[in-house]
């Protein structure tokens, strides 16, 4: 029986068994994690040669595994182990601060911003950190919990220039973006950008509610035309939208597209 069988088992005698003969018990340690084996997490962390810290293929941790699943004793667990390190990331620059935030696990964002050496303003491979995931996805509790962490950023921009406010204004989630403000979260100078995104956004929101509609729609509201006209604009420059988006729009305005995207 493979060792991944004896943890899906949880068969306690058989894994300590196995743990005798094999030497890769970091690795155990990352697959107990993921599968929310308590009893076995206990028993690989009295190895006094255990690395909490391995990192898979991925660069999964046993950490970011028990955060993204909800395991919240496992967590309690790893963060007692001296050489834990929270801040570590994976292929996509995620750490178990932001996998948790945006899986809204509450209570293990508590426990992870309990260590001193959490760091709040880690971004990952889109520039994104844990306010931003939690801000895109309404997740209130969340976000009040890292307002409260003293040396937190909240003007960090993300690969498309924009910031935990700008996705708050867009969702017209009223008390975020108090929230924010009262952190001193900078609204952007010009006045007519914000206003002009904002606008589109929310009145796009009626027709598209996702972006990966875009190609259910034949057709856009003639109303809209002279503004998606100026967004486009304002996003070419601010490099703010993606190839894939920028061809559906040419696939709406053809000729009017085609122009603008040679500006």
């Amino acid at each position: 029986m493979s060792f991944i069988d004896l943890v899906e088992n949880n068969d306690i005698d058989g894994i300590r068994n196995f743990l005798l003969n094999e030497i890769n018990k970091s690795v155990a340690l990352t697959l107990a994690s993921r599968y929310g084996y308590t009893e076995i997490v206990i028993l690989l962390l009295k190895v006094e040669t255990i690395n909490v810290n391995l990192q898979n293929n991925n660069g999964g941790t046993a950490l970011m595994w028990a955060s993204e699943k909800g395991y919240v004793e496992i967590v309690k667990l790893l963060l007692k182990v001296e050489s834990i390190n929270v801040n570590l990331q994976n292929e996509y620059g995620n750490t178990a601060l932001i996998i948790a935030s945006k899986k809204e696990n509450i209570e293990i964002v508590k426990l992870l911003l309990e260590n001193e050496t959490i760091d709040v303003n880690l971004q990952n491979n889109r520039g994104r950190v844990a306010l931003i995931i939690a801000s895109w996805n309404e997740h209130i509790e969340i976000i009040k919990l890292l307002l409260e962490v003293e040396n937190i950023n909240v003007n960090i921009q993300n690969e498309y220039g924009r910031t935990t406010l700008m996705y708050a204004s867009d969702s017209e989630h009223i008390e975020i973006v108090k929230l924010l403000l009262s952190k001193g979260a900078i609204v952007p100078s010009n006045a007519s950008y914000s206003k002009k995104i904002n606008n589109v956004l929310t009145n796009w929101k009626t027709y598209l509610p996702k972006w990966n509609r875009f190609k259910t729609y034949k057709y856009y509201p003639k109303e809209f035309k002279e503004i998606t006209i100026q967004w486009l604009l304002i996003c070419k420059r601010k490099n703010f939208v993606s190839k894939d988006i920028k061809l559906l729009m040419i696939e709406y305005f053809a000729e009017s597209w085609k122009l603008i995207l040679k500006v």
